[in-house]
C-alpha cells in the first residue's frame, strides 16, 4: 500500500500537508490548494490564468504555473511530494505502540 504526501512550504514554515491514496486524488487537492491561494498570493494577471488552467481542467499547468509564480508577490511557496510505500502488518493496540516508545 503506498500514501502520496505532499507538502508545501515556504522559507520559515510549512503551510500545506496532505496525503492521498493515490495520485490523482493527491493532485486534485493540490489544485484545491492552488485555487484558494491564488487570489491572494499571486498578482492578479497570473491569478487569472492559475483560474483559467483550471477551470478548463489542466491541474499540472495551473500547479506549475502557481508554484513557479507564488514567491513575485509574498513569500517563495515550495511543493514537495513523496510517495511512501506502507509495510502491510497485523495492526496492533496503539497503546502499545505508545507504551513501548515510552520505554
Amino acid at each position: 500500500m503506498a500514501v502520496h504526501i505532499a507538502a508545501v512550504h515556504t522559507p520559515a514554515e510549512v503551510c500545506f500537508l496532505t496525503a492521498a491514496e493515490t495520485a490523482a486524488e493527491l493532485e486534485q487537492v493540490i489544485a484545491d490548494y492552488v485555487r484558494r491561494n491564488a487570489d491572494d498570493r499571486l498578482w492578479p494577471f497570473e491569478a487569472s490564468q492559475v483560474h483559467a488552467l483550471l477551470d478548463v481542467g489542466e491541474i499540472a499547468e495551473a500547479t506549475q504555473l502557481y508554484f513557479a509564480s507564488v514567491g513575485t508577490r509574498w513569500d517563495e511557496e515550495t511543493l514537495v511530494t513523496s510517495v511512501v510505500e506502507l509495510a502491510t502488518a497485523t495492526p496492533g493496540p496503539v497503546g502499545g505502540v505508545l507504551s513501548s516508545l515510552a520505554g
